[in-house]
């Protein structure tokens, strides 16, 4: 009974695809069904339909059709290929509109526990009480000991107008206490603002989301109400986000002009133009290695323009786009579709931009919390490949006292065998692969305590020092 069943879902199946098969057309954009799909999807079924009669492992279709769209992805390479299930996409659209309901906290983790490392203003956390290095307990009953930061995050998220319970142990108080708050809307802002020195605004985008070139269209009008006579803008560890709003924060820089080329699949040019009056003021733009995609496609954009001057270290160089497909079970696939350039053609992809002044970091002898490096589990990361997660992770390892590597976002022999090595000490198997315990592990590993001492920001001093110079 039970072959019986297996088989009709499996008739099913098969007919759905074939079905498909015969809509698609050909590569020469012919008409009716290409052949080599047909032999090709064939191919497929005919190992569906095996796994599913023979197999002695009872596998959901589900889990097989999610490995297939897992292994397709893994075939092309593409660094930023991804599968999101219904929940991931929810949780990934909320990170690029900047806003989710929850508490208003940043969280760290030490010896497997969920410690506060900052508490945002006016926001359920800050109105409640919590303070940083206050440890997390539980949430509504459930501990939160030993979990993956993933999943602590979700569960003290929820819908705004919910409630969350918090148990919480703080520092020089002997017995824990419980915290009920309510959670609402948590905007994260992308941009920061402040007046750096008489006559000198500074201008800082950590990332690209839905509201980013609204908030800086803002922050700037309120510097020039300041009565700034020159600007700092500071890209430094932005990894980007969306294009269009990058294209915007262009604008209020640069006159009216094409901003970024696109280069997709056919290979054909198409540029993004910009809609601004350019910018009166001198300016300075903060770079370095972490300052990645759209953020390269301001940066980039100034440098052509000459709108103003590039400061720092080298940039990461990801040159590339990518786009979201949305899938009928609530779930998505992001595919690189397509790669970027200058205004005048300059490749940015694997090379970045060069600064019109190189200034190297300080070395950073203490750890502040919000320099804590904590990672995110999105594909398991192995030797060869190339991406901002494994910049992430070299950066950990190195934070960690392990030799990471340079931090080139390669993952390449030292890298692999400082995973190892990590892998060793925590009792993981030992593969070199960085999967999510080996994540959980890495987020979960004690890092120093923050020192008070300030490290100086000799990029930004820099800086400041041109803008002063143009002034006089």
């Amino acid at each position: 009974m039970r072959v019986s069943r297996r088989f009709g879902v499996l008739l099913l199946c098969a007919a759905l695809v074939m079905s498909f098969v015969v809509g698609l057309p050909g590569r020469t954009g012919q008409a009716g069904p290409n052949p080599e799909y047909r032999f090709q999807l064939h191919r497929f079924t005919e190992v569906f339909n095996i796994i599913i009669l023979a197999s002695v492992e009872n596998v959901s279709l589900r889990a097989l059709i999610d490995g297939a769209i897992d292994g397709m992805l893994a075939v092309l390479q593409d660094p930023a290929a991804r599968h999101f299930s219904a929940d991931d996409y929810g949780r990934y659209v909320e990170q690029i509109e900047g806003a989710f309901g929850g508490i208003g906290i940043a969280l760290t983790l030490e010896d497997g526990a969920p410690v506060v490392v900052q508490v945002f203003p006016d926001t359920p956390a800050a109105r409640g009480g919590l303070r940083p290095w206050d440890l997390i307990l539980e949430a509504d009953g459930q501990g939160l000991i030993g979990l993956g930061l993933n999943e602590i995050v979700a569960r003290l998220r929820g819908q705004p107008g919910s409630m969350v319970t918090l148990r919480v142990k703080r520092p020089g108080l002997e017995q824990p206490f419980s915290l009920q708050l309510v959670r609402e809307i948590i905007r994260v802002r992308s941009v920061q603002s402040r007046m750096l020195a008489p006559g000198v605004g500074y201008l800082r985008i950590t990332g690209f989301q839905a509201e980013t070139a609204a908030e800086a269209r803002r922050a700037l009008e309120d510097l020039r109400a300041q009565g700034i006579r020159g600007l700092i803008l500071d890209l430094r560890d932005n990894g980007g986000g969306l294009l269009d709003q990058a294209i915007e924060v262009s604008s209020l820089f640069l006159p009216q002009g094409p901003v970024v080329r696109i280069r997709g699949r056919a290979g054909v040019s198409d540029f993004r133009h910009g809609q601004g009056r350019g910018f009166d003021l001198p300016l300075v733009v903060l770079v370095n290695g972490r300052t990645a995609s759209a953020a390269e496609v301001v940066a980039g954009a100034i440098q052509d323009y000459r709108a103003g001057l590039l400061v720092g270290t080298r940039t990461f160089g990801k040159g590339t786009v990518q786009s979201l497909f949305p899938l009928s079970d609530g779930g998505a696939v992001k595919l690189t579709t397509a790669r970027h350039f200058t205004p005048v053609g300059r490749t940015i992809h694997g090379v970045g931009l060069q600064p019109d002044e190189v200034v190297a970091e300080a070395e950073r002898t203490a750890l502040l919390p919000e320099a804590t490096i904590l990672l995110q589990y999105r594909r398991p990361l192995t030797r060869g490949l190339v991406g901002l997660d494994v910049l992430s992770l070299q950066q950990r390892l190195n934070q960690l006292g392990l030799t990471g590597g340079e931090e080139d976002g390669v993952m390449g022999e030292v890298t692999g065998n400082a995973v190892r090595e990590f892998q060793r000490s925590a009792g993981l198997p030992v593969t070199g692969i960085v999967d999510a315990a080996t994540v959980d592990a890495l987020n979960q590993a004690r890092t120093p305590r923050p020192d008070p001492a300030v490290v100086p920001d000799v990029q930004l001093e820099r800086a400041l020092s041109i803008i002063r110079g143009q002034l006089r």
